[in-house]
């Protein structure tokens, strides 16, 4: 069975900083340079949990995720989005949940199990939660960029369309009344 300890000294070797969890025996690991923390709680005698959850505010997440014209629900956009970032990384799963009130939950996780757990094996599966975590960052960032870019385009596009409305209404203003049409039937004097 591998101890806090051994889990201690490899999360360690990858440069993260760790403190003690919530729980005895449970882990907080801040990756290098900072970033969002991965909690390494223990499940039961044989087995640990690498978990990252963040909660994000339902509006903020529409905000951050969906155009304006988007009437999806956030909870199943991101959920989708994190669900296929994780399955990118070996044993990792993501989720996404509407908890109490406006808010969501995000969680990546994987399960590591004690019993001829190598330093090897607990690493690669502690960075690729830390990968996961990291993509779905990155993934936020991309697509604020885009929506900004979107933002930027529509307000273009309805300036333009403005500038061509307003030159249409000053035509018609100053423009001579039509001439009669030539198969017209003459006015009586």
């Amino acid at each position: 069975m591998t101890e806090t300890a051994a889990l201690e000294a490899w999360t360690r070797s990858l440069g993260c900083s760790v403190s003690q969890g919530e729980r005895p025996g449970d882990l907080s690991a801040m990756p290098p340079g900072g970033g969002p923390p991965i909690l390494i709680q223990r499940r039961n005698y044989e087995e640990w949990e690498l978990i990252h959850e963040r909660r994000i505010d339902v509006a903020a997440a529409r905000a951050a995720w969906l155009s304006p014209a988007d009437e999806r629900r956030p909870t199943d956009v991101i959920d989708g989005i994190v669900r296929r970032l994780a399955a990118g990384y070996p044993l990792v799963e993501g989720q996404v949940m509407l908890v109490v009130g406006d808010e969501l939950r995000l969680r990546f996780s994987a399960r590591v199990y004690g019993e001829g757990l190598t330093q090897q094996a607990y690493l690669l599966t502690l960075s690729s939660v830390l990968k996961a975590v990291q993509a779905y960052d990155l993934a936020a960032a991309a697509r604020a960029d885009d929506l900004a870019a979107l933002a930027e385009f529509q307000a273009e596009a309805d300036a333009v369309v403005k500038q061509a409305a307003d030159a249409a209404d000053a035509a018609a203003a100053t423009a001579p009344p039509p001439a009669p049409e030539a198969n017209a039937p003459a006015s009586a004097p």
